[in-house]
C-alpha cells in the first residue's frame, strides 16, 4: 500500500512539474548612460520587462560593462561595435544580436574656446576615456586633420571626470557624448570633430555571451521585440516618453531633443538591414573598422566576424513581426 502511495505521490509530483512552465532565465545586460540605450530603460519603465527575467545593471562607463561582461556578471552589454571587437580580441566569445544606433554627430570632439579646428591641437592635450571608442575617434580625427599621436598629449580620463577636466582646462580639448557633450556646448566649448564626419563607423549593439545566446534564442528574440516596441512607443507617445525617459538622463526635456538629434536609432527597418544575410553588412562593416583599429594599434590579431554576427540568422525570414 505505502509503494502504492509513494507511486501516486511520484506521478502527480512529474505531472505538476510538467504543466509548470519553465522559469524565465536572468538576463542582466550593462550599460551606460547614453540616449541610444535608453530605450531599453523606456521598456523597464513601462513594466515590459516585469515578467521577462531582464535585469537592467547601469555602469559608470562603457569599460565597466566591459570587464562585467568578460568576467560574466552580466550576460549581455550594450557597447559600440569597436569595444565588442576588441573583447572578442581578449577570448571573449559573443554574439551580436541587436543594432540600438548609429551614431551621427552624438559623439565629439569638444574643444575650449578658441580652438576651432583639429589642426590647432598640435602640441595641446586631449582628454579621453580609456576606451576602443575614444581612442578610434582620436584616431580618425587625426587622421582626417594630417595630425598624429605623436603631435598631441592623450590624458586618459574616467567619464565622471570630463566636466570638470574642462571646466578647469585641464584639457585643451576632450573627446565626450552625450549628455556631457551638451553641458560642455553650454560652457563655452566648441565641437571640432564628431561622428557625422565618418558616417556610419560608430555604432552601438547588444552583445551577449554566446553561451546564453545559444541557451535562450527565445529570450532574445522577445527581447529584440521590446525594444521595437519602445522605438514605437517614443514615436507614437514622445510626451510621456521624454516625460519617462528625462529624470534618468538629468537633462530637460529641451535638451532631450537635442541629443536625439545626432544619433540615429536601431528600428526593425535598420535591423533587417543591417543582419542581412544575402549582403552580410555587419561583417564587411566590421572588417573595415578591424582594419582601422589594426592599424591604431587596437587590434592585434584577426577574429571570426562571422562567428560574432551568427545571431543574424534570428532576422532571416522576418515577416514583419518579431525576428
Amino acid at each position: 500500500m505505502f509503494a502504492r502511495m509513494a507511486l501516486a505521490t511520484l506521478l502527480l509530483t512529474l505531472l505538476i512539474s510538467g504543466c509548470t512552465p519553465a522559469p524565465k532565465p536572468e538576463i542582466r545586460i550593462g550599460t551606460n548612460i547614453w540616449p541610444g540605450y535608453e530605450p531599453l530603460y523606456l521598456a523597464r519603465n513601462l513594466g515590459w520587462f516585469r515578467e521577462s527575467g531582464v535585469r537592467l545593471v547601469e555602469y559608470n562607463s562603457s569599460m565597466e560593462t566591459m570587464n562585467a561582461l568578460s568576467h560574466g556578471s552580466i550576460e549581455a552589454g550594450a557597447l559600440t561595435l569597436d569595444e565588442v571587437l576588441s573583447l572578442a580580441q581578449d577570448g571573449v566569445d559573443l554574439r551580436v544580436v541587436l543594432l540600438l544606433d548609429v551614431s551621427n554627430g552624438a559623439d565629439a570632439v569638444v574643444a575650449q574656446s578658441g580652438i576651432d579646428n583639429p589642426e590647432k591641437l598640435r602640441g595641446r592635450t586631449i582628454g579621453v576615456e580609456s576606451s576602443a571608442v575614444g581612442g578610434y575617434i582620436i584616431h580618425r580625427m587625426l587622421e582626417k586633420s594630417g595630425l598624429t599621436l605623436q603631435d598631441v598629449h592623450i590624458l586618459p580620463l574616467t567619464l565622471d571626470a570630463h566636466k570638470a577636466a574642462f571646466t578647469s582646462k585641464r584639457v585643451d580639448a576632450i573627446v565626450t557624448f552625450e549628455p556631457i557633450k551638451s553641458h560642455l556646448l553650454a560652457n563655452g566649448g566648441k565641437v571640432i570633430f564628431d561622428s557625422s564626419l565618418i558616417p556610419g563607423e560608430i555604432i552601438d549593439v547588444l552583445a551577449v555571451r554566446s553561451e546564453v545566446f545559444d541557451a535562450y534564442p527565445e529570450a532574445f528574440a522577445e527581447l529584440t521585440e521590446k525594444w521595437f516596441q519602445a522605438l514605437a512607443y517614443m514615436q507614437n507617445q514622445p510626451d510621456d516618453a521624454a516625460r519617462r525617459m528625462q529624470p534618468r538622463l538629468r537633462v530637460s526635456l529641451d535638451q532631450l531633443g537635442q541629443q536625439y538629434a545626432g544619433l540615429q536609432l536601431g528600428t526593425l527597418q535598420m535591423n533587417l538591414s543591417f543582419f542581412n544575410n544575402a549582403t552580410n553588412p555587419p561583417v564587411k562593416k566590421a572588417e573595415h573598422l578591424a582594419q582601422v583599429m589594426r592599424s591604431d594599434g587596437l587590434l592585434h590579431r584577426d577574429l571570426d566576424l562571422n562567428r560574432l554576427f551568427a545571431a543574424r540568422n534570428m532576422y532571416a525570414g522576418h515577416g514583419g513581426h518579431r525576428p
